[in-house]
């Protein structure tokens, strides 16, 4: 079942939520029912979690950012690679000025928050994953996605540049919960295996729109063997399904 905090239409109620602790809330606790008590607990860890992230993002601060993150996600970090990925993001969006949070959005296996980043040119969104345990799975920044075809080239070029971190940024969401840089790096590499090294994209078609979900062709040159791949976008541009060719046409 999904479950939705819209954060704007709680007013003081919302500051109380997320700045207080929640043991502090004896009062509120009596009068909810347990199921309502329990929801009401785990938006508080999220929010809670996300203003430690938000406030260590603001600074670049990666030791605050790494406990939070999922062990496999973390385990492929380095500081230096986190750091330097916030400070692109950084760049992209402008000084962070502020923030506030707008929604919580809870569901089966996948919890987002939703972040309205305040800076010089107006507001842009930061989507925060979160496993089920309260773990962030990556975040989004929805506002500056490309453009279908582009995201499609930037995912096969990030894995012949052996950059599998980067892959992974451009999946959806809920694929952030089931998949890390460590199995799209194997998948990867069990494809090259029978194709050879990656030489060039040939061409990227865009094969049209269906329920929401843009099919894109990728043509690729591997040293022994060309062949396709099937990439799946949402309507958000991010990547729901690849298709790894079964038996490439050998060159």
């Amino acid at each position: 079942m999904n479950r939705s905090l819209r954060l704007g239409s709680l007013g003081c109620a919302a500051a109380v939520l997320l700045s207080a602790p929640w043991h502090g809330g004896t009062a509120i606790a009596s009068a909810q029912t347990p199921s309502a008590a329990e929801t009401i607990r785990s938006f508080s860890q999220l929010a809670q979690r996300t203003f430690t992230f938000m406030e260590a993002f603001r600074n670049s601060n990666t030791a605050s950012i790494l406990p939070l993150l999922e062990p496999q996600l973390a385990k492929a970090l380095t500081p230096q690679a986190l750091r330097a990925r916030i400070r692109e993001d950084l760049t992209k969006v402008g000084a962070l000025q502020g923030f506030s949070i707008s929604s919580i959005d809870q569901g089966p296996g996948l919890d987002t928050v939703t972040v309205l980043l305040q800076t010089p040119t107006g507001q842009t969104v930061l989507r925060l994953l979160f496993n089920q345990t309260f773990q962030i799975v990556g975040y989004d920044l929805p506002d500056l996605t490309e453009s279908p075809e582009q995201v499609a080239g930037d995912f096969v070029q990030a894995l012949a540049n052996k950059q599998a971190l980067e892959a992974r940024s451009l999946l959806s969401p809920f694929l952030k919960t089931e998949i890390f840089p460590q199995q799209i790096e194997q998948r990867w590499q069990a494809l090259q295996q029978r194709t050879g090294t990656f030489r060039q994209i040939i061409r990227i078609e865009n094969a049209g729109s269906e329920n929401g979900i843009t099919l894109l062709l990728v043509e690729i040159r591997f040293s022994q063997a060309t062949d396709t791949l099937f990439i799946s976008l949402d309507s958000d541009n991010r990547i729901t399904n690849v298709d790894f060719p079964e038996s490439p046409r050998t060159n």
